[in-house]
C-alpha cells in the first residue's frame, strides 16, 4: 500500500503484528506514537481500515484522531530491511 490519510506506508514490517490493542470504547481523540532513538515506521489495522505513518514527530511515527472501539493490530517497522530498533509506544487522550 502506498499512502493512507495519516501518511505513507513506507519501510518494512513483520508478517505478524508486534502488538494488539483492544479499545473497549470509542475515543474522540487518541494519540498512538512510537518513540525510538532510530527511525521507525508505524502501521495500524483495525475497524475502519489501515493507517500508516513515518515521521510524525521527527523520525518517530504516530497516528492521532478518532478511534472506534475494537481490536487493532500494530506493527512497528523500519525504513531498512531486516533492521530492528528498540522503541516505546505511548498512548494518550491528551491533545498536544
Amino acid at each position: 500500500r502506498g499512502d493512507t490519510v495519516t501518511g505513507p506506508c513506507s519501510g518494512f514490517i513483520d508478517q505478524q503484528p508486534d502488538h494488539r490493542i483492544v479499545l473497549t470504547q470509542y475515543f474522540n481523540f487518541l494519540s498512538i506514537q512510537v518513540q525510538s532513538s532510530d527511525d521507525t515506521t508505524l502501521v495500524i489495522r483495525g475497524p475502519g481500515g489501515t493507517w500508516c505513518n513515518d515521521d510524525y514527530s521527527g523520525k518517530n511515527p504516530g497516528i492521532v484522531g478518532q478511534w472506534l472501539s475494537g481490536t487493532y493490530d500494530v506493527w512497528v517497522g523500519s525504513p531498512s530491511e531486516n533492521a530492528y530498533y528498540p522503541y516505546v509506544i505511548r498512548l494518550t487522550e491528551q491533545k498536544p
